[in-house]
């Protein structure tokens, strides 16, 4: 959130997320103490930035925890009202996609997230994302098969040439 918050207080969910994602990336930092220095680069400089960012987002919600506190009645006047940010529109408006949506779009959301790990279980990473994002792309979002095939290459291109080429990680391959 930005500094356009209206004085509401910030979501308990959002603390605990934050204060979660940060011991998730202190113990990032502390388990890739013990690697090699070349093999921990990489996940103590994430680690670092992301200890940063989450100190950042505590502070934020601490600062707009002390702006939503209520406010002595003699500060507060007529002419006193803000109008909301944009972004806290966004937010007030993804909360209510997610009260408001019914059953069978639950429950067809969690078959493609289910789907998309069986199947990257079963084909492996380089066949099941592009084909995933193909099929995901004609049903759901109803694009024309050229521009899903499109897509699909390009995922399939990334893949392969960043895990494969250029990082040589090893990706899982699948059980076929």
């Amino acid at each position: 959130m930005t500094g356009a918050n209206t004085g509401a207080k910030p979501r308990p969910g959002d603390l605990v997320i934050t204060v979660v994602m940060l011991g998730m990336f202190v113990v990032g930092y502390v388990a890739a103490e013990a690697w090699p220095y070349r093999a921990a680069l990489f996940p103590r400089l994430l680690s670092s930035a992301a200890i940063v960012l989450a100190i950042l987002k505590l502070v934020d919600l601490g600062l707009q925890w002390r702006r939503a506190s209520p406010r002595p009645a003699a500060d507060q006047r007529a002419g006193d009202a803000e109008l909301a940010g944009e972004e806290e529109e966004q937010d007030q408006s993804l909360e209510y996609v997610f009260a408001t949506a019914g059953g069978r779009a639950w429950s067809a959301a969690l078959a493609w997230v289910a789907g998309f790990f069986v199947g990257l279980w079963l084909l492996g990473v380089f066949v099941m994302v592009p084909l995933f994002a193909f099929l995901y792309l004609l049903v759901v979002g109803k694009a024309r098969w050229y521009s899903a095939t499109i897509y699909a290459l390009v995922c399939f291109a990334v893949l392969h040439v960043a895990f494969r080429e250029l990082l040589a990680v090893p990706m899982p391959s699948g059980i076929f």
